[in-house]
């Protein structure tokens, strides 16, 4: 198979047991009422307000087609009472394994297995974070053994994480945006590299290509350190790109080009809407018109909820992915969208 042809796909659901903590059923040990089936209740999508504090990039995707919006929603309400109801793609195939992986374990923390290195981003692995309660099993200790890398996104709590950071190996590499070393170093990492969009770094046979994204490049209000966000593709015997938090920019089409076969792409947040700098189910799925991944993985979703939110808006917590998938196989046909929960896990051969 050529280097960046469609690769061949196998969603191993069994390894959910073994990756995660918790119940094979995908419900959380003590929330018996939240589960990782589908829930398909049409959720309602944002309308992005106009950001005039932020500064103007250049032009970006169009508005999404009204059709689209309201396919989305049709195809979500129709399929609300069935939980076998297929998502766009199809069945998995069988494949002879390339040992190019990704386990997405939650919000967007994925365990990337590139040409035998180990790479894990954004690790989240507690039940709490600030008034955020964990949805999803917890983290088994053996998905974050053995690593090659930890790859940081941006400074976000809910993706560096010092507590969470500390239950690691401080001698793997922690590569953080330029700006992020301090709050690494504070966490006891030793090996620590600060990055900027457009650098390379080699681990084993892979290669890890930071790349832009838009986002917020602080940490919080009360915060002196400021980092700007990237993203990252790793490149082995295939390309897998993770975007961290990102709105849509154009500079999508340039990661694009670089021939990504599979696309780990954010599609909603931590609460019951979405704030600018991220990507909406509607927006996620027109970004795939640029970065056209041969897959796509939906990934910071259904993980980290408020306290008690998920009683309010169950819908926030499963429904985001499902309307990415149905309103990408209208404006990005060339693009398979395969959800999965928490601890499955994508090989690609």
């Amino acid at each position: 198979m050529p280097p960046h042809g469609r690769p061949q796909l196998h969603v191993n659901r069994d390894r959910a047991r073994r990756v995660l903590g918790g119940r094979r059923d995908g419900q959380h040990a003590d929330a018996p009422g939240v589960a990782a089936a589908d829930q398909l209740a049409a959720l309602p999508l944002r309308h992005r307000p106009l950001q005039r504090d932020r500064p103007q990039r250049e032009p970006s995707l169009p508005v999404p087609p009204r059709a689209c919006r309201a396919a989305a929603h049709a195809d979500a309400q129709r399929l609300a009472d069935r939980e076998d109801a297929p998502l766009p793609g199809g069945a998995a195939q069988a494949h002879v394994l390339s040992g190019d992986a990704a386990t997405f374990l939650g919000h967007s923390t994925v365990l990337i297995e590139s040409a035998g290195s180990r790479f894990l981003t954004d690790p989240v692995l507690r039940e709490r974070l600030a008034h955020l309660r964990r949805h999803a099993p917890p983290v088994a200790r053996e998905a974050t053994r053995e690593l090659d890398a930890i790859l940081i996104s941006h400074l976000h709590h809910d993706h560096l994480d010092k507590r969470s950071l500390r239950q690691l190996d401080p001698a793997t590499p922690l590569v953080v945006p330029a700006g992020g070393g301090a709050l690494a170093r504070d966490a006891g990492f030793r090996d620590i590299r600060e990055v900027r969009a457009g650098e390379e770094l080699r681990f084993g046979g892979s290669t890890v290509v930071v790349v832009e994204a838009d986002h917020d490049a602080g940490r919080g209000p009360r915060s002196r350190h400021r980092a700007e966000p990237v993203g990252y593709v790793v490149r082995g015997n295939r390309s897998i790109y993770f975007a961290g938090d990102t709105d849509h920019f154009a500079g999508m089409a340039r990661i694009g080009e670089i021939g990504l076969d599979l696309g780990l792409i954010p599609v909603w947040g931590w609460g019951p809407k979405v704030g600018s700098g991220h990507l909406d189910p509607e927006s996620a799925a027109e970004a795939l018109t640029l970065l056209r991944p041969a897959i796509a993985v939906p990934i910071h979703w259904g993980t980290l909820f408020p306290l008690v939110m998920h009683r309010v808006r169950p819908d926030a917590l499963h429904d985001p992915p499902r309307i990415f998938a149905r309103c990408a196989s209208r404006i990005a046909p060339g693009t398979r969208v395969e959800v999965i929960d928490p601890g499955e896990r994508i090989e690609l051969g």
